[in-house]
């Protein structure tokens, strides 16, 4: 988990970086623009906003993807032991015989 930690810190650094150098400069300028490069700079970090959160957005959603399959391995490993698992496939392959042969002798009656 330390990992996604430090994954979405170093998504908000850069957005925070970026935001730095837009906003300096723009508030600089803002006396001598009549505050047109403030205008010019509100837009483009709605923009940037939003591209961040998309990708950080992904980012997580790839990371617990990749954890919830890890979890089902897990419990998938931790559930059966080699014995359990023969004896949930043979139980499995009688019904399935049951099944494919009261569907192809529809006639027949079921035991």
């Amino acid at each position: 988990m330390s990992f996604a930690e430090d994954l979405v810190k170093a998504i908000l650094t850069e957005f925070v970086t970026w935001l730095i150098l837009l906003w300096v400069p723009a508030l600089a300028a803002a006396v001598p623009t009549c505050g047109a490069s403030l205008s010019a700079a509100a837009p483009v970090t709605e923009v940037k906003a939003a591209q961040t959160t998309a990708k950080t957005t992904r980012k997580v959603n790839k990371l617990r993807e990749l954890l919830q399959k890890v979890l089902d391995w897990l419990r998938s490993c931790s559930r059966s032991s080699p014995r359990r698992r023969w004896a949930s496939r043979s139980r499995r392959s009688r019904r399935r015989t049951r099944a494919q042969t009261s569907s192809r002798r529809p006639w027949a009656t079921r035991a």
